[in-house]
């Protein structure tokens, strides 16, 4: 009985299972129901196939929008999805969906359109080129929040497929999205409102929108644009693929309320038959041409300038004259390593501060070390880094380093000014004309150089989706505005593209020498005037710009936002303000009226080291060497501390100057007059060589009084002493010597070169990466000084390729 009640249960509850499938497929049938005239024969016959043998954008083929569907069937879709809609969960998900089913079309490229078609089938069918292809283009971005904004993909995958159809090859292109949410239906309502907290920590707990919602550009960049790497038939266009690929995800986006929108130009896409129709234009060849011959020539200096010595030291040896030397062995000796050397490294005789030559190096190096953490890290994958070092207060000088050119403006003022007015000591004439023509021939060959390198060499120097974007674009520049550069106005428009990104700084200076050059010669032309029209000169270089940041209510300062670095040469702030010759004029202005102030304390008598300074009140150039201070007063003092009494004494110091960085030259030199009244010209080190004990004393000794504890022995007080004022004067020693050191001369020299040349090694190496580099502290550290070490090796080449070349032609033949 049991048995029979168990089977009649089975029965009933197989009955019910059957009846509710019967209602879900009628269900099913009413939401989608199949149109059996739009079934294919194949879909008719196998509608079921294994999962292995069917492509997964097959798959996902059902759930995309046809575009070639009528506008009453693009409403009801509309009207389903709106019905069916579903918050996505994060934009890569929708990008994802479409990019997985895209293929190039156009309406008037029919040749992108069937070629198109052919990547779609033999996708669908896993051909090995197809899958290529699919598999070098970046289907679904990753790490946008974090800053990772150009999505590479495999850029050499593509372009070097080889596919086995005729007429059909590939192309790598890197278009840009830009999208933004919507109001839609309250979703996106964190986007817009504006939070209590904009700067990080965010609050993880909010939705995702909340932290895209858009904030201060010195706080954070927008993620709301990102760049992607796709690989496509080389027969579609940027035209059709942007058209293609704007109306692909701008539909599916759409769906979502969110605006997408694609940019793709001509220029960011490259194919290998590109970069083997990609030869060097005539211009390049000669320039490399020009190069190799120059690099001949200095071979064959060399090996002439040292026969030339070697024949010269026998006829010495031998008591002969030496061969004079002709035309020729002097031409070339003008291009010899070994004479370009000597002369780089030579102190020159008229040189009146070395220590220039160390501040103009170490301030080039901190230059190049801001460039490439900017420049650097606007093109990193952690853009997070950089957001959050640029308030930073461990990492200042970032900020801080984008006034250090403030520093060659200023010595190139001071220097301006000093030159002149040595001529003026000398009662020689300054020929102001002439200046300005001396320093253009000065500007010019490594200008003339940088500009046509830019133009005809640099595109072909590498390859890559990047390089081309960034070389090309440089090179357009020079193409149009190459005049505006050599005439040095470019930083005048705010619309001349720099043909060289840093050119604008030669720019800029060669219009303040111009300003500066007249104010000198107000100054030399009037001097009963000099003090007037140089106090106008510095007090207008400081209203001007002080009055333009306060009534545009700018910042004094450029402060680096990530937009920024991305595109500096385009950045509001560059253009309008930071080039602008009258917002730079303070230093330079600076430096001019601290050469007057120089020379007019010099006529004073004025020496830093000598005896207008004060040491305890007392001149000690005098005879006065012996300082006692008050005894009495020391000894007297009565101290409320049990065991504690001061006692006084009078230790003596013996000192001397060293040997080093030819600082004390003089007083380690015999001149010429022993006897007083002496030299007040010469530095304070001249009247203190050593001379006849019959006719001056010794100063390099004196005594002083001290009040110290009574408890402390005279060996303790010596040692304390002792340590304390050697390590004094030894620091002094240290730094000195460290800035006056004979290698910050040739290294001083190279820093024009070096300007120049750092922005073609750090473009260099961001750019031709195909894939955005992660950065730490460590890893920019490295490349700076890579940076560094590759700039003064290429500055030595170029200075010995062309500046000092040209420079001793220009003497010898021209004679200035």
């Amino acid at each position: 009985m049991h048995r029979y009640r168990f089977h009649l249960l089975f029965l009933l509850w197989s009955l019910l299972g059957v009846c509710l499938c019967q209602n879900l497929t009628e269900d099913v049938h009413n939401i989608h129901p199949v149109n059996p005239e739009n079934q294919t024969t194949e879909n008719r016959t196998d509608q079921i196939q294994p999962v292995t043998e069917k492509f997964p954008n097959q798959i996902r083929m059902d759930t995309v929008r046809t575009w070639t569907n009528s506008d009453q069937n693009f409403t009801d879709n509309v009207q389903t999805r709106t019905r069916h809609f579903e918050q996505p969960i994060w934009i890569d998900k929708i990008f994802s969906d479409a990019m997985w089913t895209f293929v190039p079309g156009s309406k008037v490229n029919s040749q992108c359109t069937n070629q198109g078609q052919v990547y779609r089938q033999h996708l669908r069918d896993n051909t090995h080129w197809a899958v290529r292809m699919l598999d070098a283009s970046v289907v679904s971005p990753s790490g946008l929040l974090d800053g990772d904004l150009i999505q590479y993909g495999h850029a050499d995958q593509c372009i070097h497929t080889h596919i086995p159809i005729q007429d059909f090859s590939t192309q790598f292109c890197m278009p840009t999205a830009f999208w933004a949410p919507k109001r839609f239906g309250g979703m996106y309502d964190e986007f817009f409102t504006q939070g209590a907290r904009d700067w990080p920590p965010y609050d993880m707990s909010k939705t995702v929108w909340d932290f895209l919602r858009p904030r201060d550009v010195y706080i954070r960049g927008s993620r709301q644009r990102f760049t992607w790497g796709i690989c496509v038939p080389e027969a579609c266009s940027a035209s059709d693929i942007q058209t293609s690929l704007d109306t692909t995800l701008a539909a599916a986006f759409e769906d979502h309320g969110i605006e997408f929108h694609v940019d793709l130009a001509p220029i960011m896409c490259y194919s290998a038959k590109e970069i083997e129709s990609r030869k060097m234009p005539l211009g390049g060849q000669l320039w490399v041409i020009t190069v190799l011959i120059l690099a001949m020539l200095m071979m064959l200096g060399t090996i002439v300038d040292y026969q030339h010595r070697k024949n010269s030291q026998q006829a010495l040896d031998q008591q002969l004259d030496p061969a004079k030397t002709t035309q020729v062995v002097s031409f070339f000796i003008a291009f010899s390593f070994i004479s370009n050397m000597e002369r780089l490294c030579k102190k020159s005789e008229e040189e009146e501060v070395p220590i220039f030559h160390a501040a103009k190096f170490l301030g080039m190096c901190f230059v190049i070390c801001f460039h490439r953490y900017l420049f650097g890290l606007g093109y990193s994958q952690n853009l997070t880094y950089l957001e959050r070092i640029l308030h930073d207060t461990k990492f200042f000088f970032l900020n801080a380093s984008s006034q250090l050119l403030d520093v060659f403006f200023f010595l190139a003022g001071f220097l301006l000014s000093w030159n002149i007015i040595r001529r003026r000591n000398q009662d020689k004439e300054t020929p102001f004309l002439f200046v300005i023509f001396y320093r253009v021939l000065r500007l010019y060959p490594i200008l003339l150089a940088a500009i046509s390198f830019n133009l005809w060499v640099q595109p072909y120097l590498a390859e890559g989706p990047r390089w081309k974007i960034w070389a090309d674009s440089e090179a357009q520049s020079c193409r149009t505005y190459w005049w505006h550069n050599l005439l040095f106005i470019s930083t005048l428009f705010d619309k001349t593209d720099f043909c060289v990104t840093v050119s604008w700084f030669i720019s800029t200076d060669f219009q303040l020498f111009l300003v500066s050059l007249f104010v000198v010669y107000l100054a030399e032309k009037f001097p009963k005037y000099r003090t007037a029209v140089l106090s106008t000169a510095f007090v207008v270089s400081h209203m001007v710009p002080s009055l333009i940041i306060y009534l545009k209510n700018e910042k004094s300062f450029w402060m680096a936002s990530v937009s920024d670095v991305q595109d500096v040469s385009h950045a509001p702030y560059i253009r309008e303000y930071y080039v602008k010759f009258y917002m730079r004029s303070p230093p330079y202005i600076y430096g001019l009226c601290g050469g007057y102030m120089v020379n007019d304390l010099m006529k004073r008598k004025f020496k830093a080291t000598g005896d207008k300074i004060k040491l305890s009140r007392k001149d000690f150039t005098d005879i006065d060497l012996i300082q006692y201070g008050h005894a009495d007063q020391c000894i007297h003092t009565h101290i409320p501390i049990q065991d504690f009494s001061t006692q006084f004494c009078m230790p003596t110091a013996f000192w001397a100057p060293k040997r080093f960085g030819g600082m004390y030259d003089e007083f380690f030199t015999q001149g010429a007059r022993d006897w007083p009244p002496y030299d007040m010209s010469k530095t304070v080190w001249d009247f203190l060589r050593p001379r006849d004990a019959y006719i001056r004393g010794s100063r390099q000794k004196f005594t002083w009084g001290i009040c110290v504890p009574e408890a402390c022995s005279a060996s303790d007080i010596q040692t304390s002493l002792d340590t304390t004022l050697a390590a004094a004067f030894e620091d002094h020693r240290v730094i000195s010597q460290f800035l006056c050191h004979p290698l910050f001369t040739p290294l001083g020299r190279l820093t024009y070169h070096m300007y120049l040349i750092h922005f073609i090694t750090i473009p260099l190496d961001i750019f031709t990466l195909q894939a955005s580099p992660y950065y730490n502290v460590y890893a920019l550290t490295l490349r700076t000084f890579g940076d560094i070490l590759m700039s003064v090796l290429l500055s030595l080449v170029t200075t010995l390729l062309f500046e000092s070349p040209i420079g001793i032609l220009r003497k010898k033949y021209l004679n200035i």
